[in-house]
C-alpha cells in the first residue's frame, strides 16, 4: 500500500546561491570546497565537481539528496561530501523516519522524468522551493521501500565498477595517442581544421534568414554524468537566421565552449537537415587525412586538447573564437602511422567496445527495474 505525500512534507527542500565567477577555482586547494554549478556536475549517483570556492560556508551535509535540471536535463544525486550548490541546484534533507534516501533518490529522479515530458513548471524556471515542494510522489513503508530498491543499489554499484574499468581503458588509450606524438620518428604534417573538414559555408553549411518558418531539430552539445555527449533537440520553428547543415553519420561536433569533439553517430539520420547550436561548429573528417576510426580517438587525445586548450588561453576567453578555429593548425601523423597505432590499440578498444556493451545491458536491466517499482501505479 502506498500513500500520496507531498515532497517536502517528507524532506526539507532549499536552493543553493551561486557564486560569483571570479571567485570559482578549477583545483581544489586548502580549505576549498566542491562547487556545483548544474548538470553538467552531476554523476549516476554522486555529484563529479569541477569548481572549487573558499570562505564559503557548505549547503549540503553527506547523504543529502542533490536536484539539478534545466529545460530538458534532470539529474538527481546522493551527496558523498560536504558541497556549496549554485542556484541551479535544490538540495533535500530527507526524514528518515519516513523515506529511505536512496528510494527519495530513485523515486523522485523518475517522477522528474515523467513530468519533464509533460512541460511542467519545475522546468519552467530556476528551482523553486515551492514549486519542488509540492511535488507529489507515492510513497510505500520503509520496509517495502528498501526491498523495492535492493536490486537497484547492486545493479548502481555494478555500473560505477564497469564505469571505472572502462575509463582506466579510456585513459589507457588516450595515453597510446599521446605517447605518439613523443616519438619523433612518427611522420606527420601540420593542417588546419579547414583542411581536416571543419564545415563552413562554401562546404555545403547555408544561413536560413526565417522569412518563411521552417521547423527543424537543433544540434548541440550536451554533458551528463561527466561526459560530453552530441545531442538533438526537439525540433522547432527556426526563428531570424540560423546555421541549417545537412549531417552525415561520420561527423564530429566541436563545442567551442568546452573545447569538446564529440560524434554524432547515432544522433542524427544521414542526410538530415538540422540547426547548429550558437557554440558548435561541425567537423566531417577529411578521408585523405584521416582513418575514421583514429579520427574520433585523436579529438580526445591529451595532446590536441592541450593545442585547444591554448586558444583559449590565447584569447582570455571561455568560448574558442570560430576565426581560430579555422586559422589553427594541428600535427597529424601520416595516414600510414594511423593505421599502425589503430593496429597497436585494437585489443584495448575491442576490450573497450566490450565493457560499454556491458554497461549498456545493465543499464537497460536497471531502468526496466525502475520502471516496474516506480510506475506500479
Amino acid at each position: 500500500m502506498t500513500n500520496k505525500v507531498r515532497l517536502d512534507s517528507i524532506a526539507r527542500v532549499h536552493v543553493g546561491k551561486s557564486v560569483p565567477t571570479e571567485a570559482q577555482l578549477s583545483n581544489p586547494e586548502h580549505d576549498t570546497l566542491a562547487y556545483l554549478r548544474g548538470v553538467p556536475d552531476f554523476g549516476e549517483v554522486s555529484p563529479m565537481p569541477k569548481f572549487y570556492v573558499s570562505g564559503v560556508k557548505p549547503h549540503v551535509q553527506i547523504a543529502d539528496l542533490l536536484v539539478s535540471f534545466s529545460r530538458s536535463i534532470h539529474c538527481v544525486n546522493s551527496a558523498d561530501r560536504p558541497y556549496v550548490v549554485g542556484g541551479c541546484v535544490a538540495y533535500l534533507r530527507p526524514d528518515l523516519s519516513q523515506v529511505d534516501a536512496d528510494y527519495l533518490r530513485i523515486g523522485l529522479r523518475q517522477q522528474l522524468n515523467k513530468l519533464s515530458s509533460l512541460g511542467h513548471e519545475v522546468f519552467k524556471s530556476t528551482p523553486s522551493v515551492n514549486v519542488l515542494g509540492a511535488l507529489e510522489l507515492e510513497i510505500p513503508s520503509i520496509a517495502h521501500q528498501q526491498i523495492d530498491v535492493a536490486y537497484l543499489l547492486v545493479a548502481e554499484r555494478e555500473i560505477e565498477a564497469l564505469s571505472n574499468a572502462a575509463q582506466r581503458k579510456q585513459m589507457a588509450l588516450a595515453e597510446a595517442f599521446t605517447n605518439m606524438f613523443q616519438q619523433n620518428e612518427v611522420k606527420s604534417t601540420w593542417l588546419g581544421l579547414v583542411q581536416l573538414g571543419l564545415v563552413v559555408r562554401e562546404q555545403g553549411l547555408f544561413m536560413y534568414s526565417g522569412q518563411v518558418a521552417q521547423q527543424v531539430a537543433t544540434l548541440k552539445v550536451g554533458s551528463k554524468f561527466g561526459e560530453q555527449y552530441a545531442r538533438l533537440v526537439e525540433a522547432h520553428f527556426v526563428k531570424n537566421r540560423a546555421r541549417l547543415v545537412q549531417v552525415h553519420h561520420n561527423d564530429i561536433l566541436i563545442c567551442r565552449r568546452s573545447g569538446a569533439f564529440v560524434p554524432v553517430l547515432g544522433v542524427c539520420e544521414s542526410g538530415q537537415v538540422v540547426a547548429l547550436n550558437d557554440d558548435v561548429e561541425l567537423l566531417r573528417p577529411n578521408r585523405e587525412s584521416f582513418e575514421l576510426e583514429f579520427a574520433f580517438e585523436y579529438f580526445k587525445s591529451a595532446q590536441f586538447l592541450l593545442d585547444l586548450n591554448l586558444l583559449k588561453a590565447k584569447n582570455r576567453s571561455r568560448w574558442i573564437p570560430k576565426e581560430q578555429l579555422e586559422t589553427a593548425v594541428f600535427r597529424i601523423p601520416n595516414i600510414s602511422e594511423q593505421r599502425k597505432l589503430l593496429e597497436v590499440t585494437r585489443p584495448l578498444r575491442h576490450e573497450l567496445d566490450i565493457i560499454k556493451t556491458q554497461i549498456a545491458e545493465l543499464r537497460h536491466k536497471y531502468w526496466e527495474h525502475c520502471e516496474r517499482v516506480f510506475n506500479r501505479s
